[in-house]
């Protein structure tokens, strides 16, 4: 109670009361550089200033002083929490008097606030600089970039190997997200803006063609979602509500939903065919293409889908991963404006990766399409993927985005990763099936019938 009413008084009378005699010598430092107290005229007030800073201390230590006793107090007599111990069984008179430190320090701050003046700098300029602190190493996007392949790796790879529902299940998963990231793009193109509905309506639509080929149905799937998907398209958004003037349809909403269900369903059901090729591989798998499935625990079908479908997605790894770090290094010359990272000699890089690992794939299957068959392969499989790669590209561009989605750390999203693999799978269907229709294997097991 004392402390509280004294300091107050205190930093008053340090303020109004004391006068020091001026002296010949600064009060400061010669390198504090501080303005304003450079010169006789302001030493006075410099002297005042430092005394009643000193008697504010003090009279501020006191008050800490007298509190810290009474908190003590009420550390030691605060009873733990349980049932025999309510939380509000303390003692109030102690939470009380203790509450009074507050109230003194604000008012001894109010009195030198108001008794100082101009004449006092600012205790800023006697502040130490506080230290930056120092920034987290950011990591390297190829690292990342590597990392979240492995990720991605160690998901697709046992449902690809073994194929059926959980290779078909998998699809219809990256399916949905692309729909995601493709509705995503459309809303910063189209005006007005598509329904919520019709999102819904192009991933049931999509997901219904790959479900279709996981059953067997490969002819009319596309037209049967085209027409569902234009009928939703002119029943809903038809309806919408446009400023005067305005069309709720126009062709760019036409086009949009025609290539959609295109891109997003029709394209990666060939992977489904792809994987459904059922004959046998003439040949049995490397040794080393059976230690790495046993070591990894993934199933191994030795047929011509898991071979074909293998080989084609390491194929495009290969040349994603070749273009890219052959750009990086070596890229002087763009390839194309509506992507301007790419360079001449990434190209060349990747078209090199892809064919060297279909030579590799070729060898490690047993493939019965021979070193020139797979590496004609794999370099067919480069263009359809720099194709895919350059179609999401121009999609991008005039979307004004530099990735479809974050989902993918180092990436982007999942249509930024997959949009590689969604021409090279037809691709790679059509070369497999007219090289195992010339060799005189049975329509059922080309077209997957017999899987």
């Amino acid at each position: 109670m004392v402390a509280t009413i004294a300091a107050p008084g205190l930093a008053w009378f340090a303020n109004h009361v004391i006068r020091l005699p001026p002296t010949r010598e600064a009060p400061w430092p010669r390198n504090a550089q501080v303005k304003g107290l450079q010169g006789n005229t302001h030493r006075e007030s410099a002297h005042r200033w430092g005394a009643s800073r000193i008697l504010a201390a003090g009279s501020m230590g006191l008050v800490t002083a007298s509190a810290l006793p009474l908190w003590i107090r009420q550390r030691r007599r605060r009873p733990r929490l349980g049932p025999a111990h309510p939380a509000g069984m303390v003692d109030q008179s102690l939470g009380r008097r203790a509450n009074g430190l507050f109230p003194a320090l604000r008012s001894v701050r109010r009195v030198l606030q108001s008794s100082a003046g101009a004449s006092a700098p600012s205790l800023s300029r006697f502040q130490l600089p506080t230290p930056p602190i120092p920034a987290l190493k950011k990591i390297p996007k190829p690292v990342v970039r590597t990392a979240s392949g492995l990720v991605i790796g160690g998901i697709l790879g046992p449902a690809t190997f073994a194929g059926g529902w959980p290779f078909m299940l998998l699809l219809a998963l990256i399916v949905f997200c692309i729909t995601v990231e493709y509705g995503n793009i459309l809303d910063s193109v189209l005006e007005p803006k598509l329904t919520p509905a019709l999102r819904w309506m192009l991933w049931t639509v999509s997901t219904g063609t790959v479900l279709a080929a996981q059953l067997g149905v490969l002819t009319g799937i596309f037209e049967c979602a085209a027409i569902s998907l234009m009928a939703t398209l002119l029943v809903l958004q038809g309806n919408t509500k446009v400023p005067e003037g305005g069309v709720p349809i126009g062709f760019a909403h036409i086009s949009s939903q025609v290539f959609g269900i295109f891109y997003v369903g029709y394209l990666p059901a060939f992977w489904i065919r792809l994987r459904s090729l059922s004959a046998p591989l003439a040949n049995q798998p490397s040794q080393f293409l059976v230690w790495i499935t046993n070591l990894l625990r993934w199933p191994l079908n030795p047929t011509i889908g898991a071979c074909a479908t293998v080989s084609c997605v390491m194929c495009i790894i290969a040349a994603d991963s070749f273009a890219y770090f052959g750009g990086k290094t070596w890229g002087r010359r763009p390839f194309v404006r509506i992507s301007p990272n790419k360079t001449v000699e990434g190209a060349y890089c990747g078209l090199i990766g892809s064919i060297v690992m279909g030579l590799l794939c070729d060898a490690a299957w047993g493939s019965p399409a021979g070193p020139l068959v797979a590496a004609s392969m794999g370099a067919l499989i480069f263009f359809a993927s720099l194709l895919g790669d350059l179609t999401v590209s121009a999609m991008k561009r005039e979307a004004g985005l530099k990735d479809a989605g974050s989902l993918i750390p180092g990436h982007g999203g999942i249509l930024d990763r997959f949009d590689s693999y969604f021409f090279a799978a037809p691709v790679a269907y059509f070369c497999w099936y007219v090289f195992l229709r010339a060799s005189g294997h049975p329509m059922g097991q080309l077209m997957g019938l017999a899987y």
